[in-house]
């Protein structure tokens, strides 16, 4: 006999799954699109590569963000009843699923977090009443949708004019390539790891582990510092040896598959822009014809 609480679950994962398939229609079509539109990836493997990244980024670092829109907006505290929390966050789920489904009908890309936190304050508005709403938390959230997008147009443009400066205008652009493609995989890594142990699980943290690695008297010596910030400085030795063993096996790489090839004056800009596009995932042993 099916009771409340196993309907409810079923509810739950089938409306979370439209949202994550709303999720992969929308978001990772935002992201991937300038590497599919630049020929660096095909379709196929932007999609593999969307679903294998996205379920990594939610479980390694998602924590944070999950804890955030679970109780950062409105506490527990102002449900009488759990249930009623419970069909509030199941029905703002269902909300923003069907918005992210509208905007990629009409292709228009969004914000799946602008949804869905718009959807929570419109069911405890409903359910508790603007005045149990953490309008602080709100202000701080919604000044992070207009910090995103110019830090993020801040380091595209100082990026773009780096490679710009110091590869494609120099008089050796393609030893220059073989220098800062290494040097790009290995500051992405260098952050990712970063990402992973200081914002992870509680499992990955660095000051769970990496005192047992580094010794107490190490440890010792940022216990004084905040607790995020001796994470960060714990986490960084094995950052850098992540990136630098990173940049080795990528030097590696592009020695194996160009030492034997002469590459034209005339094809060297082409070659330079390729390798930069298979950071993003591409084979090294196909290549996309300039046009």
């Amino acid at each position: 006999m099916l009771t409340a609480t196993t309907v409810f679950f079923a509810l739950s994962l089938v409306i979370g799954f439209y949202m994550a398939w709303n999720i992969g229609a929308n978001d990772v079509a935002n992201a991937f699109g300038t590497s599919v539109g630049s020929g660096a990836l095909t379709l196929f493997r932007a999609i593999i590569l969307g679903g294998i990244f996205e379920f990594c980024g939610a479980f390694f670092v998602g924590a944070n963000v999950a804890d955030t829109i679970k109780g950062g907006i409105v506490p527990f505290e102002a449900f009488s009843d759990v249930r009623q929390l419970g069909v509030g966050m199941l029905a703002a789920l269902l909300a923003a699923g069907v918005w992210l489904n509208v905007a990629t009908f009409f292709g228009q890309p969004v914000s799946t977090t602008h949804a869905i936190i718009g959807a929570v304050i419109g069911f405890a508005c409903v359910a508790v009443g603007p005045g149990h709403i953490k309008w602080a938390n709100m202000g701080t959230i919604a000044a992070s949708w207009i910090v995103s997008p110019l830090v993020g147009a801040l380091l595209a443009y100082v990026v773009y004019r780096l490679i710009i400066r110091f590869v494609l205008r120099s008089r050796h652009p393609v030893y220059m390539a073989r220098q800062a493609v290494p040097l790009c995989l290995a500051m992405v890594i260098f952050i990712i790891t970063l990402s992973i142990v200081c914002a992870g699980p509680p499992k990955l943290a660095a000051d769970r582990w990496m005192p047992s690695l580094l010794g107490e008297t190490v440890f010792g010596a940022v216990s004084w510092l905040p607790p995020k910030l001796a994470r960060l400085v714990l986490s960084l030795p094995l950052a850098v040896v992540l990136a630098a063993l990173t940049a080795i096996g990528a030097r590696m790489v592009i020695h194996r598959y160009t030492r034997n090839r002469r590459i034209r004056m005339s094809q060297r800009y082409v070659v330079v822009e390729r390798w930069f596009g298979r950071i993003q995932g591409g084979s090294w042993r196909t290549s996309r014809r300039p046009t």
